[in-house]
């Protein structure tokens, strides 16, 4: 694992449950159109690139956190795209038609 991955200056989801970004990644499948409202109430609508990977955050010696992070495109605004930490998702909704 790289230092990029098991390190992290600002993590996200300190105290967020494993199971709950599990379920989020699930929720995130490669070409998915999808809408997600932040826990801050922003909203970002666009194509999941890639479904999320989960990673193992590093702040200290004993803690650790399991996160992920999400990237969205939108193909009719290229290059417009946004970089989302699933521990800061408070929902996901899918737009429109799946393949």
């Amino acid at each position: 694992m790289s230092a990029m991955n098991a390190y992290a200056n600002r993590p996200r989801g300190e105290s967020i449950d494993a199971a709950r970004i599990e379920d989020l990644v699930m929720q995130l499948p490669s070409q998915a159109r999808v809408r997600i409202t932040m826990r801050n109430g922003d909203v970002f609508t666009g194509t999941v690139t890639e479904r999320p990977a989960t990673q193992l955050i590093r702040t200290g010696v004993a803690e650790e956190s399991v996160n992920a992070m999400v990237r969205l495109d939108d193909p009719a605004a290229p290059p417009w795209n946004v970089y989302l930490w699933l521990s800061d998702i408070e929902r996901v909704e899918t737009v429109g038609a799946q393949n």
